[in-house]
């Protein structure tokens, strides 16, 4: 029964083109009739389920009832199906953006977020993917000449940091969303344009807190990689100066920054009897796999790290796979994907696309939330509130403790941004 849905609710996928355009034939609609001249309780449709008698049970369930968790297998099997209920509401028209040249596999996954949303809620759609290739001006602009030429007011724009500042400088007539960019890392403005990227300076400003001198901080020799060094530095200063004053009179705390390169697969020359560093805390602005390789040495070469803090960037499941348990005891890592939908994250993993810890998938999923919002006035399903064209993100601290991330629970006040609309 599995494979087969796994294969039925694939079939959308097909619908893309190899230039990936999706394609204008509406996906086909399923009907199912009821047989059964006998009804069917609650206790009856949870067996028929238990049974994986699917279409029985959605036979004997054509409307929503009093029961949560019926009702959100109903939802899933109608997502999955694409069945008619009959109310084909107010459609939304959405287009894509991408810049497939810059965001490589983005450009896929961010794509199955939107489309995997749209099929949830069971009513017209017209999505369109348009491909620029790159971030030049030129490019920006003919896609938007492009969107506006055939009428699309929604789109959802995958871009980088200078993508997204070409755009604000374009000043174009579409409502636009950025799930990549926070609206704090370019110069925005615009009635029209809203921003979902994760704030790492918030992230930044809670994990300080767990932060000790001597601060040691791995960093990725990309611009992000950078920036993020030159935030925590900044955030360990002042939250150290405020936290004691008379400290600065005669001395500054210690801070040890190693830039890690893509092929670096060795850290003793940094990590093998280093004193400076030992009982250090370590702050990992790295890619999963690299932050990985960092744990397993400090626990080789007994650097007995007091903390490791890393933000949003190794908040994934994986982190399970490639690090042993004794390299993440003293572990605690910032997330703001703390509020989900239950329907769309089975939705997405039957497109094999990812909204509970890739937070570019999530960000996008919030923002086609929003879109459609706008254009039906349906409830959002993330209350995630947007201030000032920006996604407010909270931010909880974890740690990967067994086999799961559970709440971790500082000995102070937790500050997160404010969440009113």
């Amino acid at each position: 029964m599995k494979p087969l849905l796994l294969a039925l609710f694939l079939l959308p996928a097909l619908l893309f083109s190899r230039s990936g355009v999706v394609s204008s034939i509406p996906l086909p609609k399923t009907y199912v009739q009821n047989l059964d001249p006998y009804d069917c309780d609650a206790q009856c449709l949870s067996e028929l389920i238990a049974h994986e008698q699917v279409f029985s049970f959605l036979s004997q369930m054509p409307e929503a009832s009093e029961d949560p968790a019926l009702n959100e297998q109903r939802l899933i099997y109608v997502s999955l199906f694409n069945l008619d209920s009959g109310d084909q509401g107010t459609g939304i028209r959405i287009a894509i953006m991408l810049p497939e040249k810059v965001i490589g596999r983005y450009a896929a996954t961010t794509t199955n977020a939107v489309l995997a949303y749209l099929l949830g809620k069971n009513r017209y759609f017209h999505l369109k993917t348009f491909q620029i290739g790159n971030e030049t001006p030129e490019s920006i602009q003919n896609g938007l000449d492009r969107i506006a030429r055939e009428h699309f007011f929604y789109v959802i724009a995958p871009l980088t940091k200078n993508g997204a500042q070409t755009v604000a400088n374009l000043n174009p007539q579409p409502t636009i969303y950025f799930p990549t960019v926070n609206i704090h890392d370019i110069n925005a403005s615009g009635e029209r344009l809203y921003y979902g990227g994760i704030d790492y300076r918030s992230q930044i400003e809670l994990l300080i807190h767990e932060a000790a001198s001597p601060l040691v901080i791995f960093y990725d020799k990309s611009s992000l990689g950078e920036e993020l060094k030159e935030r925590v530095i900044e955030a360990f200063t002042t939250h150290n100066r405020e936290a004691d004053p008379e400290f600065f009179l005669h001395s500054e705390p210690k801070i040890y920054t190693y830039p890690i390169g893509k092929h670096t697969t060795n850290l003793k020359s940094i990590l093998s009897k280093n004193e400076k560093i030992t009982q250090g805390t370590f702050f990992l602005n790295t890619p999963l796999v690299k932050s990985g390789m960092i744990m397993s040495q400090l626990t080789l070469y007994d650097v007995n790290a007091s903390r490791i803090l890393s933000t949003q960037i190794n908040y994934d499941a994986m982190l399970f796979d490639i690090t042993q348990r004794r390299d993440r005891e003293n572990m605690i890592i910032a997330n703001s994907i703390l509020t989900q939908n239950s329907v769309l994250v089975e939705s997405n993993k039957l497109l094999n696309n990812d909204i509970e810890y890739d937070w570019i998938n999530y960000a996008t999923t919030l923002g086609i939330d929003f879109f459609y919002h706008l254009s039906t006035q349906s409830p959002r399903e993330y209350p995630v509130p947007i201030l000032s064209h920006q996604v407010v993100y909270p931010v909880k601290l974890f740690q990967p403790n067994g086999s799961r991330f559970e709440a971790y629970s500082p000995g102070y006040e937790e500050e997160s941004p404010l969440l009113e609309e």
